[in-house]
């Protein structure tokens, strides 16, 4: 199995809820072994890999995309029943495209520009406060299992700005930050005048967000930069493991999936569907932060009425 894998130029993975139950052991013992032995190669393959261009999910006439393995939901996926998609998976195993795009005509030059002497400032993060604000960040939790990648969910309290925020950054980043531009970071550590715990901080890592732009050309100004973050301290009770938890987690898969979770009366709800798949994520002490130009230096500025505070830094 492991042969045939490494050697072939696609996999199709035929995705059904009983196919899925087996994969996450959700049937009886000794019950599904050779579909999570598949699902732990696949697993490491996209990992090996950091890309997916080997494994393409199938639906049958009664599969949901919530049957397809959380690590293969950000690709594409077919349901050849439907003529439609039989032609484009046909025409994507034959490595040939469904149309051929025309030759593109001349571009016009750009009008020559004169360069500002004075320094530029770029604005950079992925917070957007008119969503933020309304959607009341509460909480992080962690679900973790030994078949999928760890979740680190969001809690928010309003579930229709929580949704929108994830939207947004499936239109910015699709269902995979390939080039981890978003930053976040776990700052473990006492901090005076704050209760004991650790603060989770989502802001954006600035040498990536250049290194994107320079790939695609665009002209960023590099002199100053202000970035837009969001955190959040978690006071968890003595004892805890949920932390270690998903740290052990993510050490073994080498990937989480960043997701929304809402508040609601039977406890939190996370969100299906909605997960960011990040291979990053930053675990520090207080300890570390020696001086005012580190990234993670705004987890120490005084505590805000909010446990959820807005940060800038240059």
């Amino acid at each position: 199995m492991k042969r045939q894998i490494r050697e072939s130029e696609f996999v199709l993975v035929v995705c059904s809820e009983f196919y899925l139950k087996k994969l996450l052991g959700q049937v009886k013992p000794n019950e599904g072994l050779g579909v999570r032995w598949e699902g732990k190669l696949v697993y490491n393959h996209l990992y090996n890999d950091g890309a997916n261009t080997k494994f393409i999910s199938v639906l049958l006439d009664n599969g949901k995309p919530e049957h397809i393995p959380v690590p293969l939901q950000g690709s594409t996926h077919y349901r050849p029943a439907k003529q439609d998609d039989f032609d484009r998976l046909y025409w994507r195993l034959r490595g040939e495209p469904l149309r051929n795009k025309p030759p593109l005509g001349k571009l016009k030059p750009l009008p020559s520009k004169t360069r500002k002497t004075n320094p530029g400032l770029f604005l950079a993060g992925f917070i957007d406060l008119t969503l933020w604000n309304p959607a009341e960040w509460k909480a992080v939790v962690y679900v973790c299992d030994p078949v999928n990648p760890p979740w680190l969910a969001l809690v928010f309290k309003k579930e229709e700005p929580a949704r929108k925020i994830f939207e947004q950054w499936h239109q910015r980043f699709g269902r995979n930050d390939t080039y981890e531009e978003m930053r976040v970071s776990v700052v473990e550590g006492d901090i005076p005048g704050r209760d004991p715990g650790y603060t989770v901080y989502i802001s954006a890592n600035i040498d990536k967000i250049h290194k994107r732009a320079d790939e695609l050309g665009l002209n960023i100004p590099k002199d100053y930069t202000m970035v837009l973050g969001r955190m959040h301290r978690m006071n968890p009770t003595p004892g805890s493991k949920n932390l270690e938890m998903f740290k052990e987690a993510y050490q073994h898969f080498g990937c989480y999936q960043l997701c929304p979770a809402i508040l609601a009366p039977e406890g939190v709800k996370v969100l299906p569907g909605s997960g960011l798949l990040k291979k990053e994520i930053i675990f520090r002490h207080v300890s570390e932060i020696k001086s005012e130009n580190d990234m993670d230096s705004a987890v120490l500025g005084k505590p805000s009425d909010s446990e959820d505070e807005q940060t800038t830094q240059s």
